[in-house]
C-alpha cells in the first residue's frame, strides 16, 4: 500500500530539521520522501526553507530563516559570505569544521572505495583565516561595463567584486589592488564573457 505523500513544489516553503551535512557542507533535510540540500545551515537547526529545485526525490533549498540556531553556528568573518562561492563553512565553529572534514573523508572512503575505517580528527591549523596560499580570481566586466576582480558566485560566472578575502593572506589584497590600479591607469578592459 503506497502512502499519499505530498510532493513539495519549487518556491514552496517548509520547516525542517537539519539532520546532517553533505560533502560540501550543505545541510540535509528529509521531507515527504525527498532529500533536500540546504547550504549555510548547521546540524540540529530548525530552519524555514524555500524550495529551489526538486527532481527525482532530490531537492535543493535555501534557508529563509533560522528558527532555532545550533550552538556551532557563528557569525561569518567575511561580509560576502553566502554571496561569493569561495567558502561554505564560515558559519560553523572551527572545531565543528574539523570534525566535519574528518567525517567527509570517512564517508567518502566508505561510499566510493568500500573502506570502513575511522579517520582521525583533522589537524588544527595555526591559522583559522588567511591560510590559503593559492590565489585565482576571475577578472571581468560587470553589467555597467566596469572592470571587476573577485570570485564567482556559487554555480555561476557572475563575478562578486572583492578587494580582500578572509581566507587569503594580506599579500593577496595587495595583488588585487595592483591589478585594479593597472587596469584603471592604462585603460585596460577585462574580458567580457558576453
Amino acid at each position: 500500500m503506497s502512502e499519499n505523500v505530498e510532493i513539495i513544489q519549487k518556491n514552496s516553503e517548509f520547516t525542517g530539521l537539519i539532520e546532517s551535512l553533505g560533502s560540501n557542507g550543505e545541510g540535509i533535510v528529509h521531507k515527504n520522501g525527498t532529500v533536500f540540500f540546504a547550504p549555510f545551515t548547521v546540524v540540529g537547526e530548525k530552519v524555514k526553507l524555500r524550495t529551489l529545485k526538486v527532481k527525482n526525490r532530490i531537492g535543493y533549498a535555501k534557508a529563509v530563516e533560522i528558527l532555532t540556531p545550533a550552538d556551532e553556528r557563528v557569525r561569518a568573518k567575511c561580509p560576502l559570505f553566502t554571496r561569493c562561492g569561495g567558502c561554505q563553512l564560515q558559519h560553523i565553529r572551527y572545531s565543528a569544521q574539523l570534525k566535519l572534514k574528518s567525517k567527509t573523508v570517512e564517508d567518502t572512503l566508505r561510499k566510493i572505495a568500500g573502506i570502513e575505517t575511522e579517520v582521525p580528527l583533522t589537524i588544527k591549523s595555526e591559522f583559522q583565516y588567511e591560510y590559503r596560499n593559492k590565489l585565482q580570481v576571475p577578472v571581468g566586466v560587470d553589467k555597467n561595463g566596469e572592470n571587476v576582480i573577485g570570485f564567482y558566485a556559487e554555480r555561476s560566472h557572475r563575478i562578486i567584486p572583492i578587494t580582500s578575502c578572509a581566507i587569503h593572506p594580506e599579500w593577496a589584497e595587495s595583488i588585487i589592488s595592483v591589478f585594479y590600479e593597472y587596469m584603471n591607469d592604462f585603460g585596460v578592459s577585462a574580458y567580457d564573457e558576453n
